[in-house]
């Protein structure tokens, strides 16, 4: 709606300073071609370089309109490349990327099964376990279901590379990784083990692995939180101090301006604290790249966009 109303007001523009410049030169024109007409009758100056002078002003009048409109496009051109130059100079975000963003990561590995060896399952009550045999005959205990959910985990201390040693990509995990789905195979721990090993040595399998990180719902907690907006001396938030409990309800109440909005925002850290901290599951988001933060996160617009 707003680039329709701008539109139409640069078209009334248009066509009133086009309107005007037109009449002007026609004013201009006639008194001209008068003044021209007086002197052929009282001087007798030549008839030829009368009309000459007449027909250029005619052709100054006809092209005056696109002369404006080439005028004023270069003018919005100008602008344009004043509005760049600005942006260019704007304050960027923090890194996208952080060295240790690998433990808060959900990859999707794609593995061989030659680096996997030959895979076993094993059924330890209502449990399962996945086991490499190896060559001299020896079993190792490389996954293990966990309980109540359908997905698997290493054994303790052991990260996702124990799986395939030889994928660059597993030792990209942490301990607290698990996987969900094997092959798109999901919500099934013996079908995703059953999959998983098997007896295709020469096979890839594609492994979806999800961070454990926020697994158990997220627990916020603000300390001595303080925010603005960008240049602003004045802080919207003042040393707020907020625990909100994982796999909790919380609403926000307040007056309009007194930090609602601007508390959801430094949880994405569209807004950078100007002190204190954030804090989801004891991580400090300070120390977590935006990229990885925005996508551990959903949130809902307070405005509408796609039917305002």
């Amino acid at each position: 709606d707003d680039m329709i109303k701008a539109e139409y007001a640069n078209i009334c523009v248009s066509r009133w300073t086009t309107t005007r410049v037109l009449l002007t030169y026609s004013v201009f024109g006639t008194i001209v071609a008068a003044l021209s007409v007086m002197v052929l009758a009282k001087q007798g100056a030549n008839v030829g370089t009368v009309g000459m002078c007449l027909g250029h002003l005619s052709f100054m009048i006809m092209g005056s309109e696109g002369f404006l409109l080439q005028l004023t496009d270069a003018q919005f051109q100008f602008i344009s490349m004043n509005r760049l130059h600005e942006y260019s100079d704007l304050p960027e975000e923090k890194a996208q990327v952080q060295e240790n963003d690998y433990k808060y990561n959900s990859p999707v590995v794609q593995v061989s099964r030659q680096h996997m060896g030959s895979l076993e399952v094993q059924r330890e009550g209502c449990l399962l376990k996945i086991v490499r045999v190896k060559g001299d005959g020896t079993k190792e205990l490389v996954l293990e279901q966990m309980p109540d959910i359908q997905a698997f985990q290493p054994p303790d201390g052991k990260t996702m590379a124990i799986l395939a040693p030889e994928n660059p990509a597993l030792h990209y995990t942490a301990p607290w990784h698990r996987l969900h789905a094997v092959d798109g195979v999901a919500k099934d721990a013996a079908a995703m083990a059953e999959v998983l090993c098997q007896d295709v040595p020469q096979g890839m399998v594609w492994l979806n692995i999800r961070s454990g990180w926020l697994a158990g719902g997220a627990k916020i907690v603000l300390t001595d939180l303080v925010i603005g907006y960008a240049d602003l001396p004045n802080n919207v938030l003042n040393g707020v101090n907020l625990t909100i409990e994982a796999r909790s309800k919380t609403a926000i109440a307040g007056a309009t301006g007194c930090g609602k909005s601007t508390t959801i925002l430094a949880l994405l850290r569209m807004l950078e604290p100007r002190g204190g901290k954030v804090e989801i599951n004891g991580v400090d988001l300070q120390t977590i790249g935006l990229l990885t933060l925005r996508r551990s996160m959903g949130l809902v617009p307070q405005d509408p966009v796609l039917f305002s």
